[in-house]
């Protein structure tokens, strides 16, 4: 951790850990609302409408013009502080400092500090989990409503990337703690008592605080209607210089009394009353999303989604059908060299692939639910394997009952990373005292890294006809370590 000084000397460099939004007075909202140029130009055409003594329709404009300028602020001020709400947030959290744990507040924490992370907690700042596993609920953030389990950042020389290779190690601000599993044995050597993590970023450069920051100040979007809008604002421009010239040629009276008719006279070409039907029809279309819990901060913006023509998924569960099912398996036939029979029973595989199919991933037990990867779970409630709530290393699983295998150790695990298509697990088989490694991942990937003759003469025919058939394809690969003890496998 730091010492005292060097966190006083970095959160007077980066500021307090804190999302500060500024919602102004009621006062203020209108102010800021009424010196938009649309409602200037309406007051100058409200003044041409009393001057001529038209109190009818002037009183009637201005009620509306109002009644639409309240509706709006109102809008905008429950949402900036619903917003307030959701940003500005501050509890009490364990920090390594001058080589002893202390209580501060999170208000207080730096880049470079390392936190305890506890159940049940909120994060406030970006961390690197570098000590025990965590399973994160990340809904605020992404939308999606499972769980996500956190790992460790590994000890090795590659470059750290957030939202990369380093994202599985990565618990980012405004994400709620669901559950913390020290690791007190590991081979790498991170073994603690307490779930550790070292804080990256705080404020408005956390995650959190640029979703916040792009709320407040979206970026301009290019819309083809305002572009077009140029246009029509040019030729009306000229129709008006047109109709003041005329009002000044053709109006019999003082100076005082041509300028209001020719106010006048513009107003017929474009209507005060416009600018307010355009904030009403707004209005009512946020209110009718809030409804459904869809929330809106810029109600102009609202108008570019009815312009939408095309949406495009790319996600099971949009196109097709909710979740995935375990379809079967095909393992090698030794004597042939080739797969064998396509089957759905697991007990008719061999042992290596069950042990394969219950260690070779990332779920764990949340209260009795499985948390991790959608596909993983599917594999893992095939393999009718249970999670271990005592692991002796970083995870353990216990095999089906009434099968000839005991408890499996997971000794190391690397987890999925796009980049290599794959993940591997070094399993300690309780039973027989072997470790395994099982490496997960696309069968191109899989056969890539395999040696040419164990690779089934009919692998890839049989592989591409099960993704023709619009199977999800995964491949197993297995190799026996021979190490002596756990402890001495390395990367």
């Amino acid at each position: 951790g730091l010492s005292s000084k060097d966190a006083h000397y970095r959160q007077e460099l980066v500021g307090p850990n804190f999302i500060d939004v500024h919602t102004p007075g009621v006062f203020g909202a209108f102010a800021r609302e009424l010196v938009s140029f649309f409602y200037i130009y309406q007051c100058i055409f409200l003044w041409a409408f009393y001057f001529y003594a038209y109190y009818q329709i002037g009183l009637v404009d201005t009620g509306i013009i109002v009644i639409s300028a309240s509706i709006k602020v109102a809008l905008r001020m429950q949402s900036e502080r619903r917003l307030k709400r959701m940003a500005e947030h501050e509890e009490p959290v364990f920090v390594h400092r001058d080589g002893e744990w202390s209580q501060i507040s999170t208000k207080q924490l730096v880049p470079g500090d390392v936190i305890e992370v506890v159940s049940g907690a909120y994060m406030s700042c970006d961390c690197v989990l570098i000590s025990g596993n965590a399973i994160m609920d990340e809904s605020s953030l992404t939308g999606e409503p499972l769980s996500v389990r956190k790992f460790p950042l590994r000890m090795d020389n590659g470059h750290y990337n957030s939202m990369g290779s380093g994202k599985m190690s990565s618990l980012f601000a405004g994400t709620t703690v669901s559950q913390v599993m020290p690791v007190q044995k590991s081979a790498d050597g991170l073994e603690s008592p307490r779930v550790l993590a070292l804080v990256k970023s705080t404020g408005t450069m956390s995650e959190k605080g640029q979703l916040v920051r792009q709320i407040l100040f979206p970026s301009r979007i290019a819309f083809v209607f305002n572009e077009q809008m140029r246009i029509v604002v040019f030729i009306l421009v000229l129709y008006a210089i047109f109709v003041m010239v005329m009002a000044v040629f053709l109006y019999n009276g003082d100076a005082v009394s041509i300028v209001f008719y020719g106010i006048f006279a513009l107003s017929q070409l474009l209507s005060p009353l416009l600018p307010a039907a355009m904030v009403i029809g707004q209005s009512v279309a946020a209110s009718r999303l809030r409804r459904k819990q869809i929330f809106c901060i810029d109600p102009q913006r609202i108008m570019i989604a009815g312009k939408v023509q095309i949406f495009c998924f790319d996600k099971t569960g949009t196109l097709t059908k909710e979740g995935l099912e375990f379809h079967g398996a095909q393992v090698i036939d030794p004597a042939s060299g080739t797969f064998a029979a396509f089957t759905g029973d697991l007990a008719a595989t061999n042992a290596a692939f069950r042990q394969a199919m219950a260690s070779c991933h990332t779920v764990t037990d949340l209260n009795g639910q499985l948390i991790g990867n959608p596909v993983d779970i599917e594999q893992f409630r095939a393999s009718k394997a249970t999670v271990d709530p005592a692991p002796k290393y970083i995870d353990a699983v216990i095999a089906a009952s009434g099968s000839e295998k005991g408890k499996l150790h997971i000794v190391r695990r690397f987890e999925f990373v796009h980049s290599r298509a794959a993940m591997s697990v070094v399993v300690l088989d309780e039973a027989t005292g072997k470790l395994h490694v099982f490496v997960k991942g696309s069968f191109e990937r899989i056969k890539s890294v395999s040696r040419g003759r164990s690779v089934p003469r009919n692998y890839d025919s049989v592989c591409v006809n099960l993704a023709y058939d619009g199977c999800y394809v995964l491949a197993f690969a297995h190799k026996i370590l021979d190490v002596a003890s756990p402890e001495l496998v390395k990367d």
